[in-house]
C-alpha cells in the first residue's frame, strides 16, 4: 500500500499543512496580544489624560487594515 492509497498524502503535503495551521495560530495569538496591548493602552490613556481612549476606533483601524 502507497502512501496516497493510505490517505495521508504526500510528505510535502502534510508539512505544508502544518505550517498553515502554525501559520494561523501565530496570527490568531498575535491578534490577542494587539488587543490586551490595545486595552493596556487605553487604560494608560486614560489615567493620563483624563479621557477614555476611543477603543472601539482604535481596534477598528488595526484590526481592518
Amino acid at each position: 500500500m502507497g502512501i496516497e492509497e493510505s490517505g495521508l498524502g504526500d510528505p510535502i503535503s502534510r508539512q505544508g499543512k502544518r505550517f498553515k495551521i502554525r501559520g494561523v495560530l501565530r496570527d490568531a495569538l498575535r491578534q490577542k496580544s494587539i488587543g490586551m496591548l490595545i486595552w493596556q493602552a487605553a487604560i494608560a490613556f486614560e489615567l493620563w489624560t483624563g479621557v477614555p481612549m476611543p477603543v472601539h476606533y482604535i481596534k477598528n483601524t488595526v484590526f481592518n487594515q
